[in-house]
């Protein structure tokens, strides 16, 4: 697989690197009252995905319009833009305390052994 690369970041190990750090989150947000902190953290995440979504989005469009197509930006800023949504969902259910072990905890549960991984977030 080629290494991907915007601004000199590897896309890839990026990625993970952020996959990492949202399933802390998720371990987190499994523990009452302890999750209501991480879901500040989670929803503060999402702003920061949404508002690089949207730049690298924009980024799409003008060098779209300057003949320099770069499909790498619109998919990336798609896929943030995505995580931040969904993020921001997430991050609903583990502020109250309980609610987690209830719904983000099966979602997590059933995903990894049905599908091999989580469907969205």
């Amino acid at each position: 697989m080629k290494a991907s690369n915007i601004a000199g970041f590897n896309v890839t190990e990026t990625f993970l690197l952020l996959e990492t750090f949202e399933k802390g989150l998720n371990f987190i947000g499994y523990i009452p009252v302890v999750g209501s902190f991480g879901a500040t953290v989670r929803d503060k995440y999402a702003a920061i995905e949404a508002i690089t979504g949207i730049a690298l989005l924009a980024l799409s469009v003008g060098s779209s319009l300057q003949g320099n197509p770069n499909p790498l930006y619109s998919a990336i800023g798609w896929t943030l833009l995505g995580h931040s949504i969904l993020n921001g969902i997430r991050s609903l259910f583990e502020a109250v305390p309980f609610v987690a072990i209830f719904t983000t905890l099966p979602y997590d549960i059933l995903t990894a052994s049905y599908v091999g991984g989580r469907l969205f977030t």
